[in-house]
């Protein structure tokens, strides 16, 4: 986005611009020789696949690919589920030594994440998930965490379309 302003001679200069970045837009306002920085944040609608033969969970914004994560393990996860089905995010949480923590809290930045999905499957970094869920690195779930909220669709995909 271009916003143009006028100088005394009457030729225009950007006054700000806006350029897009993965999960946040950059604005940068420029004034003279000063150019500070100002980052806001804008929700996205990003879209999760999980594709389990392939060992793979990504994510998306439309037909582009946003991000890409290596599955360590998969437990419990039946046909049905694998059958090109969808579902949404239901809840992120964040665990330290086992107790939930609220996700605004400080120690929410080290602590473990899990994401629960609508069909009973949690993703998370540990194993103690119960009987469905997904094992992703914990730097990998950390990362995802940040990029899905509650409510972003997710479709378990048998191979990449």
């Amino acid at each position: 986005i271009f916003c143009p302003t006028f100088n005394a001679e009457g030729a225009t200069r950007p006054l700000y611009s806006i350029s897009k970045s993965v999960g946040h837009f950059v604005v940068a306002a420029i004034l003279g020789n000063v150019s500070p920085r100002l980052t806001v944040y804008v929700e996205m609608s990003l879209r999760m696949e999980i594709y389990p033969e392939l060992n793979e969970l990504t994510v998306w914004d439309g037909d582009a690919l946003v991000a890409s994560y290596k599955i360590e393990a998969i437990k419990g996860v039946s046909e049905n589920i694998l059958r090109n089905s969808v579902t949404t995010v239901s809840s992120r949480d964040a665990y330290i030594q086992g107790k939930k923590i609220p996700s605004h809290a400080a120690q929410s930045a080290v602590a473990d994440k899990s994401i629960r999905l609508a069909d009973g499957v949690i993703v998370s970094s540990f194993d103690n998930s119960g009987d469905r869920y997904i094992r992703l690195s914990l730097k990998d779930l950390n990362e995802l965490a940040q990029l899905i909220r509650v409510g972003n669709e997710v479709r378990w995909k048998e191979t990449p379309s």
